[in-house]
């Protein structure tokens, strides 16, 4: 089996709807979308995401409403999915805040599905951190960030992050981002940024071929993890 990255695009700004026209080079099994915004999502929330006109689901949203107000959220789409180029389209209920967002899309071998994601938050941290627990399975990895850093010169990647893409963004009072993993294996993978203590929040997602399966995401247990069988081998 592989799995490979094939494209993305960006969008920003205060906007109602943002669009990401993505040309794959391949056959996609996988369209993922990041996103990081500054304020609580009780003042704008998401009216809709999708992809070549099909409604992609969201694997996870994270609404950080202590200190510094701010939410990351992921929608994934695996099966159903429009050939040739197509707009990844996320409509919001207003403008009234900047957002960055980022659709990317991955090719292989079969379809593919979501391992797991985690997300993490605080008011007040140096060199945030949490870890994607991949349970052995061969996955690609991308992040959502957001920092209370007014610059995005105050933080920084961790290293082995950004060769597919890295897309900063300055907020004003805070800053964001959306970044891809380097290394397409089975390893637990290490998510976050390095700073000097300030607010913080990242939420990470792992995308695996599924053998021998449809889309949709790996069963996972109540702590995100994938179940596993009697034979030690994930459920697909």
């Amino acid at each position: 089996m592989t799995i490979a990255f094939d494209t993305s695009a960006t969008a920003s700004g205060s906007l109602t709807t943002y669009t990401m026209s993505l040309t794959p080079t391949g056959t996609l099994n996988a369209v993922c979308v990041l996103i990081s915004s500054n304020q609580a999502f009780s003042t704008a929330t998401i009216t809709s995401v999708e992809y070549g006109g099909v409604t992609m689901t969201q694997e996870a949203l994270e609404d950080k409403t202590t200190g510094e107000n701010a939410w990351t959220a992921i929608y994934t789409l695996y099966s159903g999915i429009p050939a040739g180029s197509q707009d990844a389209v996320v409509v919001m209920s207003n403008a009234t805040t900047a957002r960055l967002m980022c659709a990317f899309g991955l090719n292989g071998d079969a379809p593919m599905s979501t391992v797991t994601t985690t997300a993490y938050q605080n008011d007040n941290v140096a060199d945030p951190t949490a870890t994607l627990s991949l349970g052995g399975i061969t996955s690609y990895c991308a992040q959502a960030i957001y920092t209370g850093k007014s610059a995005t010169t105050g933080w920084s990647p961790l290293a082995g992050w950004g060769s597919d893409f890295n897309h900063e963004i300055d907020f004003g009072p805070s800053t964001g981002g959306l970044e891809s993993y380097d290394t397409i294996a089975s390893a637990d993978v290490t998510i976050g940024f390095t700073q000097t203590a300030d607010d913080a929040m990242m939420m990470g997602i792992a995308i695996r071929e599924s053998a021998g399966g449809g889309g949709g995401s790996t069963p996972k247990g109540p702590l995100g993890h994938p179940f596993f069988g009697p034979f030690g081998g994930p459920i697909s």
